[in-house]
């Protein structure tokens, strides 16, 4: 969308300085969106404890020992595994938009918008609507800026309030056109209306390797 992901080179091969999203509340991140290190840890720990216990005769504190760790473990690990937060849902739209898009399916992107969608490119207010980023999809990633491949790195999401939230990713294609990677960094805004699940309110450009703020996106 708007050359989505698509126009992005950079000349230097350094990586610009982006401001990212706040991070997430810090028990639901080791709680339940990874946990994997506070996991080790608690294993690691256990086995320290109960191995100097054993070396001291001491198997029924052991044992104990190491019936508590499994099963803070084994609760940590289901929990992560079958609670999906709101950011990790908001992240796996994100995805689900993205692909869309670079893939050239007019229609799941679409559904994704809401009715009102703008957008923000480079700092600058565009006009747009689902209709002509519908048409662009189709008609464009599927012509014009058709991709080779393409993928997402360092995505983030933030929950700004009750029903209102953003995502952040920055995103590498190579269009068939040009053969040359590209790069961008991007946040969607999401609106969370009543009876409906999350749609993007306003998709936002930060950065564009090697373009500048006179960019006209052609939405």
């Amino acid at each position: 969308m708007a050359h989505l992901f698509t126009l992005a080179r950079t000349p230097s091969g350094i990586e610009p300085t982006i401001p990212r999203l706040p991070d997430p509340p810090m028990l639901e991140r080791v709680a339940l969106e990874d946990p994997w290190l506070t996991i080790g840890g608690l294993a690691a720990v256990g086995l320290v404890v109960c191995v100097m216990l054993l070396r001291q005769a001491r198997g029924r504190p052991a044992a104990v020992v190491a019936a508590v760790v499994s099963a803070a473990v084994g609760g940590l690990a289901a929990s992560a595994s079958l609670v999906t937060t709101q950011r990790e849902h908001l992240i796996d739209l994100s995805r689900s938009f993205i692909d869309a898009v670079a893939t050239g399916q007019a229609d799941p992107a679409v559904r994704l918008l809401s009715p009102d969608v703008d957008a923000l490119i480079l700092g600058r207010s565009v006009e747009t609507s689902p209709e002509r980023i519908g048409r662009f999809v189709s008609r464009e990633m599927n012509g014009t800026w058709k991709l080779r491949e393409y993928s997402l790195s360092r995505l983030a999401a933030s929950i700004d309030g009750p029903n209102v939230a953003r995502t952040q990713m920055r995103a590498r294609a190579v269009p068939e056109v040009t053969a040359f990677p590209n790069g961008s960094w991007w946040i969607l805004h999401w609106r969370k209306d009543p009876g409906q699940d999350w749609r993007i309110s306003r998709i936002e450009a930060q950065q564009i390797d090697g373009v500048g703020g006179a960019f006209n996106p052609g939405l």
